[in-house]
């Protein structure tokens, strides 16, 4: 099946599943005022606005305003990133993102399979064994690296144990010298060192796996999630033959919190000679509203690639909604 033809019918299908259980559309713009809080992501700008990087705010305000009966809300939406193109990157992608209420980050996991299992039920894959969504494995950042480099990682640990790991495991990090707040510091050259180690040791063995769900992530790469009593972010990547399709998390419900972590992330960007993301003041003020709310964000043409066998992401380019 040519790959847009792939696209649309998964389209279609996806937006019956998800209204099947409950979920209600919503279509958000594609000029925003503000499009990301992490600080790693680039969004395009056009004049004074941007293309969104994922519809996570304008969901998240949709949901706010919602009569207290809606479980759950979703968009299939156009998302814009200023990432290097390759075989798994392009700057313009498909998201599927989904908010429920009243559930944890820990049960969106089970959702997402059932996702994968009706769309292969829809369209079946010639290049799967029967069995591919049976073998799942769920397990803690903190797990697999005590799996894999019999280490006992903890959610705050201090920059200088990062870097003994890196050390011993032959990792150099170009890390610029960041004119920035020593403790802001910190969390980012923790973020670095972390990320290169997870890319090079930790990712590879996720690739024996068909599917595998990655739970609670240190504070650092947290995004907008709620944090434990122990310091992890309430965080669940997916991945499937190791590549991430999916990322999901408890959401912060603290005005005050979600501000002082954008202001936060914001030093970092100006620190590395970026352009500071404009706080949106309507997330930070309805995030009371996101309390015991949980949500996922999955990348539509990559899960396509993995299950049914698409060799680049630049096969998409020319398909359309």
């Amino acid at each position: 099946m040519h790959p847009q033809s792939l696209k649309q019918q998964s389209i279609r299908n996806l937006r019956r599943f998800l209204e099947e259980n409950e979920f209600l559309e919503n279509f958000s713009n594609l000029l925003v005022t503000s499009a990301a809080i992490e600080p790693y992501i680039d969004p395009l700008k056009v004049n004074n606005y941007y293309l969104p990087t994922s519809p996570e705010f304008a969901l998240k305000k949709a949901l706010a305003f919602e009569p207290m009966d809606v479980k759950g809300i979703y968009e299939i939406a156009h998302a814009f990133r200023d990432d290097p193109v390759s075989s798994y990157h392009s700057k313009e992608f498909t998201m599927i993102e989904w908010y429920k209420k009243n559930i944890k980050y820990t049960e969106l996991p089970d959702f997402l399979t059932l996702i994968i299992n009706y769309l292969l039920e829809k369209i079946p894959s010639e290049n799967l064994a029967a069995n591919f969504t049976k073998n799942i494995h769920h397990i803690s950042i903190k797990d697999l690296f005590k799996s894999i480099l019999k280490i006992n990682l903890q959610a705050n640990w201090p920059l200088k144990e990062y870097e003994k790991l890196a050390q011993k495991n032959n990792i150099h990090c170009k890390i610029s010298n960041l004119d920035i707040d020593s403790l802001i510091k910190n969390e980012y050259l923790k973020s670095e060192i972390f990320t290169v180690i997870f890319d090079n040791l930790i990712q590879p063995h996720l690739k024996e796996m068909n599917i595998c769900y990655v739970y609670d992530f240190p504070p650092f790469l947290r995004g907008m999630a709620e944090l434990s009593d122990t310091g992890w972010a309430k965080r669940v990547e997916c991945f499937i033959e190791g590549l991430e399709i999916a990322s999901g998390y408890q959401e912060m419900s603290d005005p005050k919190e979600i501000q002082n972590l954008w202001e936060n992330n914001n030093l970092i960007r100006k620190a590395m000679g970026k352009e500071i993301h404009p706080l949106d003041e309507m997330v930070i003020e309805t995030a009371p509203k996101m309390k015991n709310v949980s949500g996922m964000a999955l990348g539509l043409e990559r899960l396509l690639m993995k299950l049914y066998t698409i060799n680049s992401i630049q096969f998409f380019k020319h398909s359309s909604f």
